[in-house]
């Protein structure tokens, strides 16, 4: 199904999951001179093309938008900045314990309009809990692809926001949110679960599923704010 061209400049990989929940030391770095993409890159940039009917949206000469992707760490609507800064993070659990606010990993997608600014389309929280040895999140990647599909007749090109486990148990989840522009907004078109998990903790079988009637999920729009509900809770699944 998710057969098109994909052309992106850096992979993207989030780290937050539903299912397993990994500690950091807020001391440790990783050393990633190995890697030629730096995979805990809180800035990463797509060139998609998906959205070109929008005229408000930069396109390049191959009519590719450029969508931006980042991490960083709120609590309320207080930004304290990219979530690899340990600063950032220090800032964030001293202004939480005055204030007794929760702090989260925001992971934002955004598209570049023709006035240089970008556009925020989509947004994804994460908790974050701190303890005496650092913090503690659910571990997931999430990463942008795009394909064409048919859609009510036509051929059309679709956006695909995938939330990817971290491997464990011997397998991995991958949840995929699919969307097109049409009619001067992004439409929700379905959502795609693939499990490889024996005996999954949720009870979740094995293999492809997909659910096009997507209850509960806001379906058109310009603006999400995207909830584990969206995400992870399919309600009206086919599977094989």
């Amino acid at each position: 199904m998710k057969t098109a061209n994909r052309i992106i400049i850096l992979l993207f990989i989030t780290l937050t999951s539903c299912n397993q929940r990994e500690n950091f030391n807020l001391g440790e770095k990783k050393n990633s001179k190995a890697f030629i993409v730096d995979f805990d890159a809180d800035s990463v940039y797509y060139r998609l093309n998906v959205g070109h009917e929008n005229e408000n949206y930069y396109q390049d000469e191959k009519l590719n938008l450029l969508y931006l992707v980042t991490r960083e760490v709120y609590v309320d609507d207080i930004n304290f900045g990219a979530f690899n800064n340990e600063t950032s993070l220090s800032k964030a659990e001293n202004y939480s314990k005055e204030n007794g606010r929760n702090v989260y990993l925001v992971t934002k997608i955004s598209i570049k309009k023709t006035d240089e600014t970008y556009e925020d389309v989509w947004d994804y929280k994460n908790k974050i809990d701190f303890n005496e040895n650092g913090y503690g999140l659910f571990t997931i990647k999430i990463f942008l692809e795009e394909s064409c599909a048919e859609y009510k007749g036509n051929i059309q090109s679709r956006l695909h926001i995938n939330f990817k486990t971290i491997d464990y148990d011997d397998g991995y989840k991958l949840y995929t949110l699919n969307y097109i522009f049409e009619n001067k907004n992004w439409q929700l078109v379905s959502r795609e679960r693939v499990c490889t998990i024996p005996n999954d903790i949720n009870r979740e079988e094995i293999g492809y599923c997909i659910d096009t009637i997507n209850n509960n999920c806001k379906k058109f729009g310009n603006k999400f704010n995207l909830t584990y509900e969206d995400v992870f809770k399919l309600s009206n699944t086919e599977c094989n």
